[in-house]
């Protein structure tokens, strides 16, 4: 998960799957916690989800409690948008998982292509970044679901969408981004870089 301070500052936490069970029921997105006694430790050496040298592990000994009333102003969502004059940098390096924020000109279908010999969820889409560059996202698996091509259809554009947590690649010596099993997708989210993008 990824977790977001008063000071807008973000970290990647953990908990490890033997004990995900004791916190689930107690963690939902969106929502304020106090926590307490947890431990911070290096953060990971490759496909890491925020720009942060540490992260946050949970242990049985955490304490977790909601804040239900608070004048505290913490922002619902939090992303690290790649300027597409420093992607050259990051492709096929691991370290540092991509955000996006782009137009999205181009929808393609879901797709089954045979992988390692099992077929798997596929949909391309293809986007123009705040530079004015094209560059394909492709999105695998479940986050495939993610987006709905009924939206674009039934509602007029342009269309902005954000992505997290991508890798970046080379396919015939192109740019493209592709997602992990951490990428969210979001449709023309109220924030104000995705007006600023459509007044643009």
């Amino acid at each position: 998960m990824i977790l977001i301070n008063e000071q807008n500052n973000a970290m990647h936490a953990i908990i490890r799957t033997n004990i995900v069970k004791n916190f689930k029921p107690l963690l939902q997105e969106g929502k304020l916690y106090e926590l307490s006694y947890f431990q911070v430790v290096d953060g990971n050496a490759l496909y890491r989800p925020v720009d942060n040298d540490f992260k946050i592990m949970f242990t049985l000994k955490i304490s977790i409690k909601e804040i239900k009333e608070t004048d505290v102003d913490i922002p619902r969502h939090k992303f690290e948008f790649v300027n597409y004059n420093k992607i050259h940098e990051r492709v096929n390096k691991h370290v540092q998982l991509s955000d996006i924020i782009a137009n999205v000109i181009g929808v393609g279908p879901i797709e089954q292509p045979c992988i390692k010999g099992s077929n798997v969820l596929m949909k391309n889409i293809n986007v123009m970044t705040v530079e004015g560059n094209e560059i394909k996202l492709t999105l695998w698996g479940l986050v495939a679901n993610q987006v709905e091509e009924s939206y674009f259809t039934e509602n007029p554009g342009p269309f902005i969408i954000i992505a997290t947590c991508l890798n970046v690649k080379t396919f015939k010596g192109e740019y493209t981004l592709s997602s992990t099993s951490g990428t969210r997708v979001y449709i023309d989210l109220d924030i104000p870089e995705t007006a600023e993008f459509k007044n643009q």
